[in-house]
């Protein structure tokens, strides 16, 4: 379920990592009791998806699933936090870097239409990022480099 993100997040969650609350990314689990109104069912990849307004939630203390577990019943949406890239209809190809400098030695190049996966946000220039490949599992870290934000798109 998600909810609108009107509520501060500190007030539910004890532990919020440094990237949620600098670049809004990342996800954190709070088991608890909440209270809606307003809730709607959409169905997105043959799966049931909610959506509803807050009206109050309760922090408990009770054992959550493991991320691998809330991953696997997420149907075709296997990570929900997750941004998509593909790169701009002006850049033909670029390369995914070993840091983030334009001088790094490249890793791998990325042709326009090969979807990436944000993994962090490194500044306003940079994301470390991985190939998508849902065919073998989702993200393929072995994969992974830096790559300049200005020559992507957002997908999702």
């Amino acid at each position: 379920m998600s909810l609108l993100k009107k509520a501060l997040p500190e007030q539910y969650f004890s532990r919020l990592p440094s990237e949620f609350k600098k670049y809004s990314e990342g996800h954190v689990e709070q088991t608890g009791d909440i209270t809606i109104d307003g809730l709607q069912k959409h169905i997105k990849c043959d799966q049931p998806i909610y959506s509803a307004n807050m009206i109050s939630f309760l922090p408990l203390t009770t054992s959550l699933p493991t991320i691998a577990a809330l991953e696997r019943s997420a149907g075709c949406e296997l990570w929900p936090w997750a941004e998509t890239y593909i790169l701009k209809d002006a850049v033909d190809s670029t390369y995914l870097k070993r840091r983030p400098e334009h001088d790094a030695p490249n890793i791998l190049a990325v042709n326009p239409t090969q979807p990436l996966i944000k993994i962090q946000t490194i500044n306003n220039e940079w994301i470390r990022a991985a190939i998508l490949d849902v065919k073998n599992g989702g993200p393929m870290r072995k994969t992974e480099g830096f790559i300049k934000l200005d020559a992507l798109q957002s997908v999702n």
